[in-house]
């Protein structure tokens, strides 16, 4: 299987929260999480992996990225993910992480 090529198939992005404290996963600018409101976060707790799907196409992300840092208290300044599959290490109270730009919703589909 060639992994440049699946993320096109089945556009899936993993977050794995592995801070102390629980971080916001905010959709793209503009998009929506689970059909909530515009723009609306959700809470990942710490030890924890949720999986988005999208109905859009996401392009250019690289397949893993670890270590990363939630950041900023809301959406503009939240850490935005660059990888199918992201390891978040670090999270202080109150910080987040931004899904990649999607054409279209994105919603969660395994806490």
């Amino acid at each position: 299987m060639n992994l440049e090529v699946w993320p096109d198939v089945i556009p899936v992005i993993f977050i794995t929260n592995q801070g102390a404290n629980p971080i916001f996963i905010y959709p793209s600018l503009g998009g929506t999480i689970n059909e909530e409101a515009i723009n609306a976060a959700i809470t990942l707790e710490p030890n924890t992996t949720a999986i988005f799907v999208t109905t859009g196409t996401l392009s250019g992300l690289t397949l893993v990225s670890t270590g990363l840092s939630a950041a900023g208290s809301d959406q503009s300044g939240a850490t935005t993910l660059t990888s199918w599959m992201n390891v978040i290490s670090t999270a202080a109270a109150g910080t987040g992480v931004a899904l990649p730009v999607s054409s279209t919703s994105v919603w969660v589909t395994a806490p």
